[in-house]
This record gives structure tokens, sequence and C-alpha cells, in this order.
């Protein structure tokens, strides 16, 4: 994504959290635009937005289409249709990131992408969101997790530009690097 197009995508999503901020919608909004985050991962609909021979009739059909979909409200299918209007709908997988950031900032809200070897417990769970909230000052902490045997044992915790690396595979793959490096200067 080109810098123009990354101011671009975060002026319309500026925009939107404002008015919805201003209207006091900003959690119905929120919300709506989670679900159409979710909904635009899907190759068909990723590959339809970035399609540069949409006629414009066909733009704001799509975009009047997700917003019936997700029931979007009035301002996000305003945006929606804005988007399509300026022929600018393959932004909108940012415009959605960037108003997602402006929503976790006003709420004090970190996202955490948490990779396990195992599912972890409850308590696991809820110790590790503790120390994510401590370290971030946030006030919620939203876990995404997924779980992948390859880590052998522990977790890797992506926040906030930081990554949290106990994993045995991770600390392997350190130990086989500082031994590749030993071995050359002997």
């Amino acid at each position: 994504m080109s810098a123009a197009s990354s101011t671009a995508a975060t002026r319309y999503a500026q925009a939107l959290f404002q008015l919805a901020s201003q209207s006091g919608k900003s959690a119905a909004v929120t919300q709506a635009v989670e679900t159409l985050a979710a909904s635009i991962t899907d190759s068909t609909i990723a590959e339809t937005l970035q399609n540069p021979r949409l006629q414009p009739t066909q733009r704001l059909k799509l975009a009047d289409s997700m917003a019936k979909a997700i029931q979007a409200p009035l301002m996000l299918a305003s945006t929606l249709g804005l988007l399509a209007q300026n022929n600018r709908l393959a932004l909108l997988p940012q415009v959605l990131a960037a108003y997602q950031t402006l929503a976790d900032a006003a709420s004090a809200t970190t996202r955490v992408q948490l990779t396990s070897a195992v599912a972890l417990t409850e308590a696991q769970r809820t110790k590790l969101i503790e120390n994510i909230k401590t370290f971030t000052k946030s006030k919620q902490v939203e876990v995404t997790e997924t779980v992948q045997p390859s880590l052998i044992a522990g977790f890797r915790a992506l926040f906030a530009n930081q990554v949290w690396d106990t994993s045995v595979a991770t600390g392997l793959t350190r130990l086989k690097t500082q031994l590749i490096r030993t071995a050359k200067q002997i």
C-alpha cells in the first residue's frame, strides 16, 4: 500500500470515527466494523474489492450489499457508499483496520494474537491478560487464540508492537543460531 493510500484510508477512518463518536453510536459502528472486517477476509470478496474493472454502478451495489448484509449503521453505510463512489473500495481493509485502531485507543483496548502449543487453561489465559493489561496500561484485552503444536511448548503473543515469545521452538532456533556462531569462531 502506498503512502497516499495509507493516508487516504486513515482519513476515511478518522472521519467515520469522529462521526460515530459525536453521534454516540461508537459501539454500534465499532461492532459493524469488526463484523465487516471479518467478512472481507474471504478471498473472493478481497479480490472483488481490488478489481479495477468494476463499473461505478457495480461498486455502489457492492457497497450497498455489504452494508445491508451486516446491517450497518447509516454512517458506516454512507462511508461504504463514499468509498465506492470515489473508486476507493480497495482501501476498505485499511480503512477498517485504521478505524479499529482508533476505537481501541479510545477504549484503552489492546488486541492480542496469541499462538500456543496447546490451548491455554483459563487460569493461564487470565494471568497472561492481567500481565498484558499491566504492561500496556489497557482497560481491556481482546485475545484471538490459535493452537500451533509446532511451537512444542509455550506461547507467542503479538500486541501493541510487542512480541512475547516463550515457545520452545523459538528457544531452540536461538540456541541453534548461537551454536552456529560459536562454531564459526572456533
